[in-house]
C-alpha cells in the first residue's frame, strides 16, 4: 500500500522555504508527498466509500487489490496489461472504483457510456480469463462523487452492457 504524507506549508521560492522542504523531503522516507487538502479529501472519500455497506463488503472481501495482469490478446496477438482495482476469486467478482461528478443511476450510466467503462471492464474480464482461466461472473463499479459529501453507489455492470462492449471491442 502507498503511504502518503502532507507537505509542510512553506514558500519554496525562498531560501528558508527551500531548506524546510528539502529537509522534510529527506525525512519523508519515500512516502508520496501531497498537499494537506488533497490528503484530507482522499481520506474523506475513503471514509464515504466504507460507509456504503455494499462497497465495504466488496472491498473487505477482495483477495487482490490493484494487481497487474499480462497476457497476449488473442485477436490481435499484441501484449495486453490490466490493472483492476480489486479482484475476488471466491466471489468471482472484479471491482473497479470510479470517481464521478454524480453517482445517481442516470448520471453514472451516462458517464459509463461516455467514458467507455463497459469496454474497459469487458477487456479486463477477457484478459483475466486468458491469464489463468479466472472466472469472472460479475463486474462491479463503486462510484464515488468527487465532491463532499462523496456520495457512493455500487453498480453491477449488466451482462447486456458487457456483451455490447465485447462487440465494440471486436470492431476496434
Amino acid at each position: 500500500p502507498f503511504q502518503f504524507i502532507a507537505s509542510p506549508v512553506c514558500d519554496r521560492r525562498t531560501t528558508e522555504g527551500k531548506n524546510l522542504y528539502a529537509d522534510f523531503k529527506e525525512r519523508a522516507n519515500g512516502k508520496t508527498i501531497v498537499k494537506q487538502d488533497d490528503l484530507d479529501r482522499a481520506y474523506a472519500m475513503r471514509d464515504a466509500v466504507y460507509e456504503n455497506k455494499d462497497a465495504a463488503t466488496l472491498l473487505n472481501n477482495l483477495e487482490y487489490r490493484e494487481i497487474s495482469g499480462f497476457a497476449i490478446e488473442q485477436q490481435t496477438g499484441l501484449p495486453a496489461k490490466i490493472r483492476p482495482d480489486g479482484l475476488s476469486l471466491k466471489l468471482e467478482t472484479l471491482v473497479d472504483l470510479k470517481t464521478c461528478v454524480s453517482s445517481s443511476p442516470r448520471d453514472f450510466a451516462r458517464a459509463m457510456q461516455l467514458f467507455g467503462y463497459h469496454r474497459q471492464l469487458q477487456f479486463y474480464k477477457e484478459i483475466a480469463a486468458e491469464i489463468n482461466s479466472t472466472l469472472i461472473s460479475s463486474i462491479v463499479i463503486i462510484a464515488v462523487e468527487k465532491t463532499p459529501p462523496f456520495v457512493t453507489e455500487v453498480y453491477e455492470v449488466s451482462p447486456r452492457a458487457l456483451s455490447r462492449a465485447a462487440i465494440e471491442l471486436e470492431a476496434l
